[in-house]
């Protein structure tokens, strides 16, 4: 199955913008992934479907996107 990843390490103005495009891709049936701030979490709508949401300073998620192999 496909994966929609979204990476969203801005400020609180642009997660808010960021909010519509969730919404349009957790309708489809790719899973969605979120990468943010952790305080936003909250800030996402109950008819928005998130299947994973990571902590963008988190240590254990860096990993992720870090260039050490």
């Amino acid at each position: 199955m496909q994966a929609n990843i979204i990476v969203r390490s801005g400020g609180l103005g642009d997660f808010i913008l960021t909010l519509p495009l969730l919404r349009a891709l957790s309708q489809q049936p790719e899973h969605l992934y979120l990468v943010s701030r952790r305080q936003y979490r909250c800030l996402i709508p109950e008819d928005v479907s998130i299947n994973r949401f990571l902590g963008i300073y988190a240590a254990h998620n860096t990993a992720f996107y870090s260039n050490n192999k």
